[in-house]
């Protein structure tokens, strides 16, 4: 109770007075609307790195209402229930503009609100460069999201000033009543290893329907997966931050069974007919490799 309510003080006598603060981490189970409300107080704040780190899927419980095979072996204990009347109806609507002088009252619940990325939105898509979404239970299925994924995404495409986005998504290795999760990541480690044989055939032949060679071809090859983040991102993203050089970095994070984390980075652009193009890729990596720590040591601005 003590935490409870120190982080309501933090958010309505702390943070709903600061005024320059540009980069911001939220880390650990803290409720979502607490998380909600801490965004709403730093209205005055020019935010331009968003950080989000927790157990459940920050967008949104995406897995509201499923029920597969996969989905039973997976931990949905905490998942939090979603308004999905309210979801589907206020997530399409264009973000809605903060009014400079408003005074910050801190409302709590979630019943009848906007999804979260529309808040964040609403507040910060005009400054915001950097978001970061970490959370694997409710996370979006790469190949087979649940229809109020789109609601929840939509307000992505008004944030205009985007360079890098970091989403995590739900990669489920059920085969044959077993979780394949050694086999997929060993099957990554050697498609970056030129001199390694494992898992690869060379028959011209396509491995047969129905075995896992062809699983590992169909779902988990890292150009299929590339792909894969193309078709589902791609046409949430700002058509203006797509178009900027470079594009728009996009590291599509998978949580395995070993503990282990693999990101999968993407620049994605804009054609002159409109069209999203996939300019390059790289991965999947994980997390503890040393090039990686390398680069969270140089970059980060916390500990």
């Amino acid at each position: 109770m003590k935490a409870h309510l120190s982080r309501r003080r933090f958010i309505s006598e702390f943070a709903s007075e600061m005024r320059v603060l540009k980069s911001i981490k939220v880390e650990g189970s803290i409720p979502r609307d607490e998380r909600r409300e801490t965004i709403a107080a730093l209205r005055y704040c020019p935010i331009e790195k968003l950080v989000f780190i927790g157990i459940g899927s920050i967008i949104g419980n995406t897995w509201v209402n499923r029920h597969s095979e996969e989905m039973s072996w997976e931990d949905t204990t905490s998942l939090e229930e979603e308004d999905e009347a309210a979801i589907y109806r206020l997530g399409p609507q264009p973000p809605w503009r903060v009014p400079v002088e408003s005074t910050f009252t801190p409302s709590y619940g979630w019943r009848g609100r906007e999804p979260m990325l529309r808040t964040i939105v609403s507040h910060y898509g005009a400054s915001l460069r950097e978001l970061k979404m970490c959370g694997y239970k409710g996370a979006i299925a790469l190949y087979n999201p649940s229809p109020i994924v789109a609601p929840m995404l939509a307000a992505l495409r008004h944030c205009h000033a985007l360079e890098s986005l970091m989403m995590s998504f739900w990669l489920p290795t059920l085969f044959e009543d077993d979780l394949r999760d050694a086999e997929v990541i060993a099957y990554w480690v050697n498609q970056r290893d030129s001199s390694s044989t494992a898992l690869v055939s060379f028959s011209a032949e396509p491995p047969p329907e129905g075995s896992w060679a062809y699983e590992l071809e169909t779902k988990f090859k890292p150009e299929v997966l590339a792909s894969a983040v193309v078709n589902l991102l791609g046409n949430y993203l700002s058509s203006t931050a797509k178009q900027q050089p470079g594009g728009v970095h996009v590291r599509a994070s998978f949580s395995m069974q070993q503990a282990a984390i693999f990101d999968l980075d993407l620049w994605l652009g804009e054609t002159r007919d409109g069209e999203v193009e996939l300019i390059r890729w790289k991965g999947p990596s994980d997390e503890t490799e040393q090039r990686r720590r390398d680069e969270k040591l140089k970059n980060r601005r916390w500990f």
